[in-house]
């Protein structure tokens, strides 16, 4: 997993620190391994019309808790399109040697208190995609017309922080039974 860390193709570059500790525990198992993850972040995102998702601009992105005042900094620069105020959860895909492998570890996952998890591939190789559902999404006018004052944003910030913390109570969790439970399997080597 180390070596992948140098050539991540996501927009951030680099894998997340919080959701680094699952990621080596589900690696090291035989049985699994993981294709993609994000251990949540908040975000203001100004897209103008028609674009497509690579073309919006993120004039400000955290995987912690974000500060209000940047956001406020970020939201009143905004310079085209929607403006929105966005915080997403975790989310991790995994591979797994079969479906046999893939029922153990959803079974770990959803008692971590990941409720939206499942398998979404089985043709190339059997696949389980975990979303955490701590998110919020509040959109907050066009660039320039700015519907909401910054006490609102504000507020919205706190909101999103607030689900930040519950999504790291949970990967923390996640992290804690996955250790336990993966170590006390037995498994045939790939």
């Amino acid at each position: 997993m180390r070596k992948f860390a140098s050539i991540d193709k996501s927009k951030k570059g680099s894998v997340d620190p919080l959701i680094t500790p699952i990621l080596d525990v589900i690696n090291s198992h035989p049985d699994y391994y993981t294709t993609s993850s994000c251990s949540g972040r908040v975000m203001v995102l100004a897209a103008a019309p028609g674009r497509r998702k690579d073309q919006v601009e993120w004039p400000y992105v955290t995987h912690s808790c974000a500060d209000p005042q940047e956001i406020i900094r970020a939201v009143r620069a905004s310079e085209e399109g929607e403006v929105w105020l966005k915080q997403e959860s975790a989310i991790i895909h995994i591979a797994c040697r079969d479906l046999s492998s893939a029922e153990r570890i959803l079974c770990i996952i959803r008692d971590s208190g990941f409720k939206r998890a499942g398998i979404i591939g089985t043709e190339r190789r059997v696949m389980i995609e975990v979303i955490g559902t701590d998110a919020v999404a509040i959109p907050l006018g066009i660039s320039q017309d700015i519907k909401v004052d910054d006490d609102y944003i504000k507020y919205a910030a706190g909101c999103c922080g607030e689900r930040m913390v519950s999504n790291e109570e949970k990967l923390r969790k996640l992290c804690k039974n996955l250790e336990s439970s993966l170590k006390c399997q037995d498994s045939t080597s790939l």
